[in-house]
This record gives C-alpha cells, structure tokens and sequence, in this order.
C-alpha cells in the first residue's frame, strides 16, 4: 500500500463510516464494510494520483455491493398465485438474475473508465439517489464541484456512446 493510501485511509476514516452507515442502516455492517474498503485500498498496486477520490470510489462500489447482495428482489407484483409460483421459479432458477447481473457488469466495466470521482459521484448521485448537497457531504466536495463532475461523467459517456455507435458497436 502506498503512503498516499495510508494517509488517505487515516484522514477519511471518519467520513468512509459516516458514508457507509448512511447507506447501509445497520450499524453492525458499518466496520465490516470499512475492513472490506481498506482490504481493497491495500490490494491496490502502485501510486494513486487522487487517493481520497480513488478511497471513495472503493468505498461506493463496495456499499452497492453489498445493498445489491442484501436486499436483492426479483421485481415482481402479482395477485395470482400461480403467477407468482413461476416468478419465483425464474427468480430461483436465475433466469432474471442472469440479465440483471450482464446489466450490472456492463456499467461498471462503463463507470470503470471514468475517472474515479467522477464514477464516485456517478454512483452516489444517480444510484444511491442522493441529492447534489447530500452527495457532496458524502464524498467531501462542494455542490457546484459535484455538479461538475456529473455532467462531465455524462458528457463523457454520451461520447463513448457516440464512439460506440460509429464503430457499429451497440
């Protein structure tokens, strides 16, 4: 681990926990979660440019993570019960789950190639639903910065969309 880590680690323990406990609403799972983030941080290999932002950035995708683990729903309503019995046969047999999670993984190989506090913002603001003054709070910016990073996360990715489209990729 670098000593930029280790520096970041000490100067946002604090804030990694509030940001955590905000999200996850069992205190237990509070420092359980913050070990994983710190696992993380000491796995990464070689020097990190921003490490405050690249710290966030691990401590979102491990609290999405872990909501998605936890309160995983197949997304279904019905009355009838013969309905219902193969809405969960398919949710069992992960027919749903399969997509979902191809879903999953295609943005965050997509929020990968963000910087990471523009993909830590991404993540706080649009798929946590926070506001821009709660996702500043969080990650330790100011509102007008997170509305910065917002639309340059979107206008990067309507370019690589763009890109995309031009190359005759989907």
């Amino acid at each position: 681990m670098s000593a930029n880590a280790v520096i970041a680690a000490r100067t946002y323990d604090a804030k990694v926990h509030r940001f955590i406990a905000h999200r996850v609403h069992n205190p237990a799972d509070v420092d359980d979660l913050a070990q994983e983030v710190y696992l993380q941080l000491v796995r990464q290999q070689g020097a990190i440019d921003n490490p405050g932002a690249y710290l966030f950035g691990i401590v979102a995708n491990v609290v999405s993570d872990f909501r998605k683990d936890r309160y995983r729903y197949c997304g279904f309503i019905t009355t009838d019960s013969e309905l219902v019995g193969e809405a969960a046969v398919r949710c069992a047999s992960g027919e749903d789950l399969e997509a979902r999670l191809h879903v999953q993984q295609q943005v965050e190989r997509t929020l990968a190639l963000l910087p990471p506090m523009q993909a830590a913002v991404l993540r706080a603001h649009e798929g946590d639903g926070l506001s821009y003054l709660e996702t500043a709070k969080e990650l330790g910016l100011r509102p007008l910065t997170v509305k910065k990073y917002l639309m340059l996360a979107k206008s990067t990715l309507r370019a690589m969309r763009i890109e995309m489209k031009a190359q005759g990729l989907k």
